[in-house]
């Protein structure tokens, strides 16, 4: 892990500069740089594949005191090699630097003011990837708790605001066919890994694990788990990321859970805003894949199963009604085949159980981390400890009777796919 220190004394103040212009929108020559100073704003699980800073830039302008702006640096140091080839960084900068403007600008078109994310201030690979944000916690933007998850409000909050976007990319996509083939083809840039890969027998072993803990509630849960084929899992990563059957398709944030949504309060506590981060592994495909990861990683436990359809049916109202402001000019979906669409992607639903949620929903003082994931270098110790915090029993646990239920469990294989 590269020190503070050491980083920060690489970095060429020239950068620093540069960052007050695109801050302040003013040329160089009316301001004058007097120092800078970097801190850690990143917590535990917070962010896998970047190292996150607060970058405080102190400067004079003329005849006034001197004054100090605060704003994110998002590094990437040596990551694994799996992750380097996702091209992470490079589909972050092209979304902040043309997709989501493009949305806003949509939104803007007809009459709207809608912001999904940070402004951006720079973007560099000197001497390192780095990409530097606006500091939302300036305008009182929080995450809210990854142990709590978000109540019924927040949630509604949350998709009132990504169906927003979904509907801002679905006509960017009429305007402009093309976007569809740069790095968010997901099933064009990403590569599958074979079967004796580090990443494969890492899945395996936290599949394992998670038939285990779930034969502690009930073998019913369990016996309809071991039936899953790992490929048919793996392969669910993929399956997401086509259109649904009707042919509507939006672009997916991708990683849309607690630590990357921030809300805004007003001076009663009601969260009245949120701003969406970190678009590292955004993809085009079903609407349902964003829907998915929301509910599974970041919803209350008892909500998201008591109000399930309730949700789902909110999402749609607000992907309808978005739709139509925008003035898209293609299919809607109905209600009905966007809820077939989210069963028929269930199996991205059972993936993210035993891979996702021992992230997000770990509390514990053992972290996941990438690169024993991708290195296949996961400990029977770290297992354990992740597959038996509080949290994650708790969800696993709420979980699971729901989804037997209402068959998220059930095997869906592809034609001439045999179940165990």
């Amino acid at each position: 892990m590269n020190s503070i220190s050491s980083f920060f004394a690489s970095l060429d103040p020239i950068l620093f500069i540069e960052i007050l212009e695109n801050k302040l929108t003013i040329s160089r020559e009316k301001f004058t740089f007097k120092s800078a100073s970097l801190a850690s704003a990143s917590g535990k699980n917070g962010n896998f594949v970047s190292d996150i800073y607060r970058l405080s830039i102190k400067f004079d302008l003329p005849g006034t005191d001197e004054q100090a702006i605060d704003v994110i640096m998002k590094v990437s140091f040596d990551i694994v090699s799996e992750i380097k080839q996702l091209s992470v960084f490079r589909r972050e900068q092209l979304m902040y630097e043309d997709m989501i403007k493009s949305f806003e600008g949509i939104w803007t078109e007809n009459g709207h003011d809608i912001i999904f994310a940070p402004k951006l201030y720079k973007v560099t690979d000197v001497p390192c990837e780095i990409i530097v944000l606006e500091d939302l916690k300036v305008d009182g933007y929080q995450m809210m708790s990854k142990k709590d998850g978000l109540d019924l409000e927040q949630t509604k909050l949350v998709l009132s605001k990504l169906a927003k976007f979904h509907a801002a990319s679905a006509v960017r996509l009429v305007k402009d066919n093309k976007v569809i083939n740069h790095c968010f083809n997901r099933v064009a840039t990403h590569v599958k890994h074979l079967p004796d890969s580090p990443i494969i027998s890492s899945m395996q072993r936290l599949f394992n694990k998670l038939i285990q803990v779930a034969q502690t509630f009930s073998s019913d849960y369990s016996d309809k788990m071991t039936q899953w084929p790992l490929d048919i899992l793996m392969d669910s990563y993929f399956d997401v990321a086509h259109p649904m059957k009707c042919g509507f398709m939006t672009l997916i944030h991708g990683d849309l859970w607690t630590n990357n949504i921030l809300f805004q309060e007003d001076s009663d506590g009601k969260s009245i805003d949120v701003k969406i981060i970190d678009y590292q592994i955004s993809f085009w495909g079903s609407p349902n894949a964003d829907l998915i990861y929301l509910l599974f990683t970041s919803v209350m436990d008892d909500v998201k199963v008591k109000h399930f359809d309730e949700i789902i049916e909110f999402y749609y109202r607000e992907l309808r009604m978005s739709l139509e402001m925008v003035k898209y000019g293609g299919y809607i979906p109905t209600v009905e085949e966007l809820k077939d669409d989210l069963m028929d992607n269930r199996m991205y639903a059972n993936q993210l159980f035993p891979l996702i949620i021992p992230i997000t929903r770990n509390c514990s003082s053992t972290n996941l981390e990438i690169k024993d994931l991708f290195g296949g270098n996961l400990t029977e110790e770290t297992l354990n400890a992740v597959f038996m915090d509080e949290n994650v029993l708790k969800v696993i646990g709420s979980w699971l009777p729901f989804m037997y239920e209402r068959g998220f469990l059930d095997i869906k294989c592809k034609e001439n796919c045999k179940a165990k």
